[in-house]
């Protein structure tokens, strides 16, 4: 349902197994709402311990 909704956002247009969107939580979240799927545990700002030690190495 997810990736009906979110199709025309797809980021690898060849590749269909490669299931990357450009989307956000947020907006994730309210579609799952929408469809009354019952959501136990969603975090808006997930930790992402390796990008965010990814950046620092950049200096981004």
């Amino acid at each position: 349902m997810l990736h009906q909704h979110f199709a025309d956002r797809r980021i690898n247009q060849v590749n269909l197994r490669r299931e990357y969107f450009r989307t956000t939580p947020t907006e994730v979240r309210e579609v799952l709402k929408a469809h009354s799927v019952e959501l136990l545990d969603f975090k808006l700002e997930p930790a992402a311990e390796e990008y965010m030690a990814t950046r620092a190495l950049l200096g981004a």
